[in-house]
């Protein structure tokens, strides 16, 4: 759901194209295809992650945060959005392990490299 230039994704959880969880048991390979997921529907709005303001994350259990921290460093390169994570009793699924939320600001300007070959110009100078 859009609004106001915000995109609202909320529960990604460890299901593929097939609607079939995805590994049981096995924290990193359901968050890999949580991301994998989000990256999805971040793609189709026209976002990347580089666009996520808020990230929310619902684990069933706190031995989960390192894998975690370890999948979501291959899809966010950046800490500086704000953050919720929170230990939960149960997901709707018992195979689910948690369930993922994100924010994502599709209005926000985006910075743009200059080309490795372009030099800066410099000011003519008057005499």
């Amino acid at each position: 759901m859009t609004h106001g230039g915000l995109l609202f994704v909320s529960g990604q959880v460890a299901k593929n194209a097939a609607d079939e969880s995805v590994g049981t048991n096995d924290a990193e390979a359901q968050l890999v295809q949580v991301f994998e997921n989000l990256k999805g529907v971040l793609a189709e709005a026209g976002g990347s992650f580089a666009d996520v303001v808020k990230i929310s994350v619902y684990f069933t259990d706190r031995s989960q945060l390192l894998a975690y921290r370890t999948v979501r460093a291959r899809y966010m390169t950046n800490d500086d959005q704000a953050a919720t994570g929170m230990i939960v009793q149960a997901m709707p699924n018992p195979a689910w392990l948690m369930e993922i939320e994100v924010v994502a600001d599709l209005a926000k300007p985006r910075r743009r490299a200059a080309p490795a070959s372009r030099k800066p110009r410099r000011r003519a100078r008057r005499r």
